[in-house]
């Protein structure tokens, strides 16, 4: 299992590279339009949390995570929003068996991630994500 350690936004600025890198990296994969900097301007501003993600005492990446609140439900929701592992070869399965006790601990009852990546279905079985559930955007414009 996994544990997370909480950066705060200051301690942040040390590795703000690395985290940069991490989270670029994400939104490439994902292909995803995010900008980097506002992803950052969102941690350092306090309104989405980073931890780091550590393997014993060895840190194997990072998460930004933040809360969405279902009001009609009252159901408190831990979104990742980015997940960026290196070096393990079994990350993304270890992830998401270490996430679910840590958000309960928490006090959340769900937990959400969004993906443009189809093969994301594959592993839904597999982490426990029923998948089932879509959103669909539409880009509004001039003409709408």
């Amino acid at each position: 299992m996994f544990t997370f350690q909480h950066r705060q936004p200051y301690d942040i600025t040390v590795a703000l590279g690395y985290y940069k890198f991490g989270i670029a990296e994400c939104i490439e994969k994902n292909h995803d339009d995010t900008d980097p900097n506002a992803v950052l301007r969102e941690i350092l501003n306090g309104n989405v949390y980073l931890f780091d993600v550590l393997d014993n005492t060895f840190q194997v990446g990072f998460v930004v995570l933040s809360e969405v609140t279902q009001l009609y439900a009252d159901t408190k929701i831990l979104h990742v929003d980015f997940a960026h592992l290196e070096g393990t070869a079994d990350g993304v399965m270890r992830l998401y068996a270490s996430l679910p006790p840590f958000a309960k601990e928490k006090g959340f009852d769900q937990i959400a991630f969004r993906s443009k990546r189809k093969g994301w279905t594959k592993f839904c079985k597999r982490t426990g994500f029923d998948g089932k559930t879509r959103v669909y955007y539409k880009e509004l414009t001039d003409g709408c």
